[in-house]
Parts: C-alpha cells; sequence; structure tokens
C-alpha cells in the first residue's frame, strides 16, 4: 500500500459514519472531559481528572 494514502476516501467516508454515533453520544450525554478507546476486543471511557494543554515551542 502506498504510504503516501493509507486510507482511500472511502475508507475515510466510513469510518466517519462509524465514528458519528459514539461522537453525538459524548456530545450530548457525557461532559468535554471524556475520551473513548476502541480497539479491536474493548471499547472503554476514559475520564481525565486534570489536564492542561502546552503549546509546543517553535523549533519543535
Amino acid at each position: 500500500m502506498d504510504e503516501k494514502k493509507l486510507w482511500s476516501d472511502d475508507d475515510i467516508r466510513e469510518f466517519k459514519e462509524i465514528c458519528r454515533p459514539v461522537v453525538q453520544w459524548l456530545q450530548t450525554k457525557r461532559d468535554n472531559c471524556e475520551t473513548v478507546i476502541i480497539t479491536v476486543d474493548y471499547c472503554k471511557v476514559v475520564v481525565d481528572g486534570i489536564g492542561v494543554p502546552f503549546d509546543l515551542p517553535e523549533d519543535y
């Protein structure tokens, strides 16, 4: 597979549609401190207790 194009446009569209219900659930039923992690055999909601973003230095 071409490294420059690992995902086809159809793959991206399908992935977006699969994820849409989970994103809508997070947006309407949960708060902004939660993340969903999905693997091949498990799905979990992770809640951040504390976190702060940092800007990367310009020479990073």
